[in-house]
């Protein structure tokens, strides 16, 4: 959620900035449009003007106007998490350091005793016994194979995490152990992830400021496609451009040698359409392209 403030640059109606918002200071009526949560409308929310707020909504499906946050993939991970974390920390609190045993003779009154037990836990934290003297103390721990500690526990949700969040684990798994197949993977998923986000952001920009400033200051213009993409697919463009341009003159060739030797496609005009990827019309060729590619 974002406020959109206006300003006047000549005749023209501008943008002077974009205030991003608390989104939990709106809620949506029954037609989606945002309205503001106040302390005399906590629940339903005041009406807000048109064409002020902008909404980015991601995963929006059927009558859920409010869309998927991380939290919709977060919410159990980090739940499970803390709970690892707290049993962990008790774990480290009862087997970091020795547990004081002080021994008592029978007949000690109970108020001896707990002060024996005071003064033991004070000696580590909250961990102590006390015995009667001549009580056998035996260690008991549930019998198991392999590894199982606290700290996997924490990494496993660490890593679920990570894939929801940057949709890879590289950067905080691999440490010095890297490979380079594996860091090309990653590096494509994660630019796959930011053309998503960044073509979910150019749509929502495109459907509100963009559409807002054509209508504002150019009534009757067709709106324009405002779009961000990546250097990277800059280049890639360009690259299929060049190599589009080389087929099609490698077919303009083609045609002309055909012809050369007495034959052409039976719809020429269907074959150009191919060619040019659109529709074409016929122009006098002039002498100079007559000379170079004799089509007629």
């Amino acid at each position: 959620m974002a406020e959109t403030m206006y300003g006047r640059g000549g005749r023209n109606i501008g943008i002077d900035d974009v205030e991003t918002l608390e989104q939990r200071r709106f809620a949506f009526d029954p037609q989606f449009k945002p309205r503001l949560l106040t302390r005399a409308q906590p629940s339903k929310g005041e009406e807000l003007p048109d064409r002020k707020f902008m909404v980015h909504q991601f995963g929006r499906k059927g009558n859920n106007p409010y869309g998927l946050g991380l939290g919709t993939r977060l919410f159990w991970p980090v739940l499970f998490k803390r709970n690892g974390v707290g049993f962990w920390m008790k774990f480290l609190d009862r087997f970091a350091s020795p547990i004081p045993v002080g021994k008592y003779p029978i007949g000690t009154s109970g108020a001896q005793q707990q002060q024996l037990m005071t003064v033991l836990e004070g000696m580590n934290h909250a961990s102590a016994i006390t015995v009667p003297i001549g009580t056998e103390l035996e260690k008991f721990e549930g019998g198991r194979s392999g590894t199982v500690d606290y700290e996997a526990w924490g990494r496993f949700w660490n890593s679920e995490m990570s894939k929801a969040t940057l949709g890879e684990t590289l950067t905080t798994e691999m440490g010095s152990n890297g490979a380079r197949a594996a860091s090309e993977t990653h590096a494509t998923m994660l630019d796959k992830l930011i053309d998503s986000d960044a073509d979910l952001l150019s749509g929502t920009l495109n459907n509100s400021i963009v559409r807002w400033l054509v209508e504002f200051n150019y009534p009757m213009a067709k709106m324009p496609k405002v779009w961000r993409p990546r250097p990277s697919n800059e280049m890639e463009q360009e690259n299929l451009l060049m190599v589009r341009s080389k087929r099609r003159t490698s077919d303009m060739s083609a045609l002309s040698e055909a012809r050369a030797l007495g034959f052409e496609p039976e719809d020429v005009d269907a074959y150009m359409e191919g060619v040019f990827d659109g529709p074409v019309r016929a122009v006098t060729p002039t002498a100079q392209a007559q000379k170079k590619t004799p089509l007629a």
